[in-house]
């Protein structure tokens, strides 16, 4: 349970960091979500193993697809708006 705390708390600063602050890239907000969705993940685990529910595998399984399909897709807009911008721009 500490280390959930920990881990709610980090997100917490990280959240601080990158949208008060703003002084962050483009990559940084991909991590800040990345990390988001892993303590979704664990949360997801962590009921599983509660309740023993086995609805929660299934939803976990399409979390899992479908936040690393725009997981994906965000670190391709990245990508593209940072390293191949200059590239797009030459055809």
């Amino acid at each position: 349970m500490h280390l959930f705390k920990f881990i709610i708390y980090f997100i917490l600063v990280l959240f601080f960091y990158l949208f008060v602050l703003n002084q962050v890239s483009l990559i940084s907000y991909l991590f800040f979500i990345e990390l988001i969705f892993i303590l979704i993940m664990f949360f997801f685990i962590y009921v599983y193993f509660l309740f023993s529910m086995d609805l929660m595998i299934v939803i976990y399984l399409f979390v899992l697809s479908v936040f690393e399909s725009v997981m994906f897709l965000l670190f391709i807009l990245i990508l593209v708006k940072d390293c191949g911008h200059d590239y797009l721009l030459m055809n």
